[in-house]
């Protein structure tokens, strides 16, 4: 079987999406994977033997010189960080980032990109299965469009995020044009996944097809036998749709119960880049501690060693709206600790409504119910290795990585079939 991945931000296990894909692609044998992608993030993982990068620029300088257009490497050649394929823009936000997505989804509806050099790629991987999250991006569309016309490959997709309840403006021409492509998208998939079992009885209803749920699979270690002094309690995720108020709220409620001893401490991994004053919400060097960045592995272990693996969602409205259907791949790498799950976010989200099905998590919907929950845990530390003992009993019922892996390839041979 030969997998073609199209994703906007290069494969590596070391960011959320590169993350995911290794989490269900490795250990595939007898199928070869390949890449399409447009921005010049190197790649870093196991699983994929072949790339076809088609950065904007490069499309813009080349626009008299097409069959210049693309840049083809496979995994024994991946360019050095000194040698980077393109320079990204970074930092920019509002008007200006608006006019960037507007200018480069011009650069993508250009056929030129589309040159000998692309279709070679294509014919020379023969994809019998191309895999994409659904997102309306011009390059993502136009690539799935090509490929569905020009190829017999089946095309599979998953919807990580409410992109189409998010994208609403009436007002905004390109938002109107990222709903059509997403209705045409999911017309053309031949298999349709979504992250949450809320967000697929959602977009099933709306779109008149099958959307199943797909999560990311847990490889467990050891049970936790003893409670650290004072109790770990670790995040690690982005800070962004309002989160890093929520760590704040926790980080002051941990100060408040600390304040004879410190009896209980939150650690928070991001790569969200914080202004110093935002830091000073979660790090105070002794109750909370903003750690940064770190590599997956690294992070793996330091949730395997605490004793309470947090998530959190905003109460605001505003965000609550945004992230409603969307389920944290966190979440899993928080089961796959062993150790207790503790969720903090409004009802109806669908982060905050699954961990309810699971025994022995907690989950603390209500803001002003905060500083009870983690009093409750430092009174009763105990508890926590019970808790963990449930939930990790049932994340080897249902998100095995070996289970998911083996459901996800049935549902590919499937259409092969």
């Amino acid at each position: 079987m030969n997998v073609l991945i199209i994703t906007n931000a290069a494969w590596d296990t070391r960011n959320s999406l590169g993350n995911t894909l290794s989490n269900w692609f490795t250990g595939w044998e007898g199928c070869q994977f390949s890449c399409i992608t447009y921005r010049s993030d190197l790649p870093n993982n196991n699983c994929c033997s072949e790339y076809y990068v088609i950065p904007p620029f490069n499309i813009i300088r080349n626009l008299l010189r097409p069959k210049r257009i693309g840049i083809r490497y496979d995994s024994t050649c991946i360019p050095t960080d000194s040698n980077r394929i393109e320079a990204n823009v970074k930092g920019i936000s509002g008007f200006k980032r608006y006019i960037i997505r507007f200018l480069v989804d011009i650069v993508y509806r250009l056929p030129i990109w589309r040159n000998q050099r692309y279709k070679r790629f294509l014919h020379d991987i023969n994809p019998d299965i191309v895999f994409l999250f659904a997102i309306p991006e011009s390059f993502v569309y136009s690539n799935v469009n090509y490929i569905k016309k020009h190829t017999n490959a089946k095309i599979a997709m998953t919807i990580e995020d409410d992109v189409y309840g998010v994208v609403s403006s009436k007002l905004d021409p390109l938002s109107a044009l990222e709903k059509y492509r997403l209705k045409r998208m999911f017309r053309m998939a031949d298999k349709l996944y979504g992250a949450s079992q809320m967000m697929c009885d959602n977009y099933s209803h709306i779109f008149r097809k099958d959307f199943a749920p797909i999560y990311k699979g847990c490889e467990f270690g050891s049970l936790k036998d003893k409670i650290n002094s004072p109790i770990e309690v670790v995040y690690a995720g982005n800070l962004l749709y309002g989160r890093l108020d929520t760590l704040s709220t926790i980080a002051k409620t941990i100060r408040a119960i600390n304040k004879d001893n410190v009896q209980i401490r939150l650690t928070v991994f991001s790569g969200t880049k914080l202004s110093e004053e935002q830091k000073l919400c979660i790090n105070d060097g002794v109750n909370a501690v903003f750690a940064g960045v770190k590599p997956y592995e690294y992070i793996k272990d330091v949730l395997e060693k605490s004793d309470v693996t947090l998530h959190v969602e905003s109460f605001e409205k505003k965000m609550q709206s945004l992230v409603r259907y969307s389920f944290s791949t966190k979440i899993i790498d928080c089961l796959q600790s062993g150790n207790t799950l503790m969720v903090v976010g409004p009802p109806n989200i669908a982060s905050v409504e699954y961990p309810r099905t699971i025994p022995g998590a907690i989950v603390v919907d209500n803001v002003d119910n905060i500083p009870a929950a983690f009093k409750d845990i430092v009174s009763h530390p105990e508890s926590l290795i019970v808790r963990a003992k449930d939930i990790n009993q049932f994340s080897k019922q249902r998100h095995s990585i070996s289970s998911v892996r083996n459901a996800i390839r049935n549902d590919f041979q499937s259409l092969l079939a």
